[in-house]
């Protein structure tokens, strides 16, 4: 991820932005995991305060902060900045990517449909 976000001339932060999607994506996982198997909403929220919109910030941010710091631990950008790839081929990963977070998206919209329909919402 980030060899294209690097060689993409819009981009001004490419190391943030692959960790933070890397970050994203792992979550989405998380998510999809939860619907899959109708895990329990205090698994992936522990925090249950009266305020709906503070408990979802603290979970936000007790969910992300350990996440994007491990990120940032294991891929350093220097490390990184090692890597070299064929722009043929980095084209093909592009691809590949969309297709995946558009798959990806997919199950999990129908998935959350299929958990409506369970509890009687649709």
């Amino acid at each position: 991820m980030y060899f294209l976000l690097k060689n993409d001339k819009k981009q001004t932060t490419p190391y943030l932005s692959t960790i933070l999607l890397a970050g994203f994506f792992i979550w989405l996982h998380f998510f999809l995991i939860r619907l899959m198997f109708n895990l329990p909403d205090y698994i992936f929220h522990p925090i249950n305060i009266k305020s709906e919109k503070v408990s979802n910030w603290l979970n936000t941010i007790l969910f992300f902060t350990p996440l994007l710091i491990l990120l940032r631990i294991f891929f350093r950008k220097d490390e990184l900045e090692q890597y070299e790839f064929d722009k043929k081929k980095s084209k093909r990963w592009v691809s590949f990517f969309i297709l995946y977070s558009s798959l990806l998206f997919l199950i999990i919209i129908l998935l959350i449909f299929k958990k409506g329909i369970q509890k009687g919402a649709i």
